[in-house]
């Protein structure tokens, strides 16, 4: 059991940077007790640091080293399987931290292969720290929208998205490099170039 936690908090921390019981206990599906039980087995083998006391408690890895191979040892196929769950229990469960970090979601998503999700919250994610002005973070959430893209079949909705994809990097790419920057010209010779295949 105290295996099946510490494998779930390698995939949510690296999401987020320290874990509640409420968020392992709706990923691993652990009642209370469980949970308690084996966040305490994880302290006492000093795998995990806690913060705070009682409902204010967090978690996270002791060392980075310590999350990547907890990560590590999941299998490939179950890795997937617990990042779609994680996925699901944050749109589930968890909305208003999906709507101010929709990155969090997106990038369980990709990790699980659903790549339509992944694709509407990378965008999603890069149009939010875009209105922040966030301009560094939306230029790297909008790169893995295009990416991902790239790896859907070809349609007309996928050319949308992609159009409105490369708008908003090319506005970020702007704002971070100048109109004359090479980053910014591809962007928007790009978004041009799909705006001419959506209007045919």
């Amino acid at each position: 059991m105290s295996l099946l936690l510490l494998y779930g908090t390698a995939l949510l921390v690296g999401s987020v940077h320290a874990l509640e019981p409420d968020h392992m206990a709706a990923v691993t599906s652990f009642d209370e007790a469980h949970l308690q039980v084996s966040l305490r087995r994880l302290l006492a083998a000093d795998l995990l640091l806690q913060r705070g006391k009682g409902t204010q408690a967090s978690y996270r890895f002791r060392h980075a080293l310590l999350q990547e191979v907890a990560y590590a040892a999941i299998l490939p196929r179950r890795r997937q399987q617990m990042h779609a769950r994680i996925a699901q229990v944050l749109e589930a469960q968890f909305a208003e931290l999906v709507a101010g970090q929709p990155e969090l979601v997106a990038y369980h998503h990709s990790e699980a292969g659903n790549l339509d999700q992944a694709v509407a919250y990378w965008h999603r994610a890069g149009r939010l720290a875009s209105e922040r002005s966030a301009y560094v973070e939306a230029i790297a959430h909008l790169t893995q929208t295009t990416t991902l893209l790239q790896r859907l079949p070809e349609s007309p909705e996928r050319e949308k998205q992609e159009l409105e994809a490369y708008l908003t990097l090319g506005l970020a790419y702007t704002a971070t490099k100048g109109f004359a920057s090479p980053e910014a010209g591809r962007a928007h010779t790009r978004a041009l170039a799909l705006a001419r295949q959506v209007q045919e």
